[in-house]
């Protein structure tokens, strides 16, 4: 039997499970972080492609005889999904973006953000995925340039990471690519040998191209090479404008794994990013 919202808050609670006081809706999915439960409706948690969708589809349970209403998991708070690993807070804090209250979404600082972002991953959640990389857009861009490429690995978002490690390879040569701090964000030690013998390249082509600390405003104007060979030649912008496409290509290849691994993400979010601003349009309305 389905409980309304009063019975469920006023119900006596067990010396470990509470309910939580915000997300209790009436006749939907029960389910139990940590020490809390919370009731919230299915239908924008089972979005399709998602792990609640495949988790809500699974054959509902019976006993050996008929079938009994109480056992189906979700349905009662004696019987809860659980959701085992993941922090009641954090949860809260998405169920607060999917679910937002009639004065809007809660505020969040980056971090809080960055973790729901990590659920929205795990569980297929693009609208809740959407809604972070737009709350931490001016985070990012301000952020230093290692914590740039750091976030664009951990969090599986080319939009952060490609500029992030052209702008690394673009850095005057006598710049130091901070490797240890992107160690201690957890990058790997096989993707900063990767930029660093990208880099090399770079220096390796500011020698035969000239010592040119903005590659862009290069770009704009011929180059001088400065090796013996073409000394007192000039580099026409096309050479020198073909030889960044073809490094930027080689950058692509070199992370063809984690780029591949991204990008559907990335259009994913580009598509279900009118749908949210059609969303939020049509609430306000």
């Amino acid at each position: 039997m389905a409980h309304t919202k009063a019975e469920m808050i006023n119900a006596t609670e067990t010396a470990d499970t509470i309910w939580d006081d915000q997300y209790t809706f009436s006749k939907n999915v029960i389910l139990k972080v940590e020490d809390t439960l919370f009731c919230v409706p299915l239908k924008r948690l089972a979005i399709p492609g998602s792990f609640f969708e495949t988790l809500f589809s699974l054959p509902q349970g019976q006993d050996s005889t008929t079938r009994n209403a109480q056992a189906v998991e979700g349905d009662s708070e004696e019987n809860p999904i659980v959701l085992a690993g993941i922090p009641k807070d954090t949860f809260r804090d998405l169920l607060g973006i999917l679910y937002p209250p009639s004065y809007g979404c809660p505020p969040l600082d980056p971090e809080r953000w960055f973790k729901v972002m990590d659920l929205a991953i795990m569980w297929d959640l693009t609208e809740a995925r959407v809604m972070a990389i737009a709350a931490l857009k001016d985070y990012i861009q301000k952020a230093p340039l290692y914590e740039q490429v750091a976030r664009g690995f951990q969090h599986r978002v080319a939009i952060w990471l490609r500029p992030a490690l052209r702008q690394m390879l673009r850095l005057p040569s006598d710049a130091t690519i901070p490797h240890k701090e992107m160690i201690q964000m957890g990058v790997s030690l096989e993707n900063i040998v990767k930029i660093f013998a990208l880099r090399e390249i770079v220096l390796k082509d500011r020698v035969q191209f000239g010592n040119v600390m903005n590659i862009d405003a290069v770009l704009m104007s011929p180059c001088k090479a400065k090796n013996e060979n073409d000394a007192g030649k000039h580099r026409s912008v096309p050479s020198f404008s073909s030889r960044v496409t073809r490094l930027y290509r080689q950058l692509d290849e070199e992370f063809e794994t984690e780029f591949s691994d991204m990008e559907p993400w990335d259009e994913k979010n580009f598509c279900s990013l009118e749908c949210f601003k059609s969303f939020n349009s049509n609430k306000q309305n």
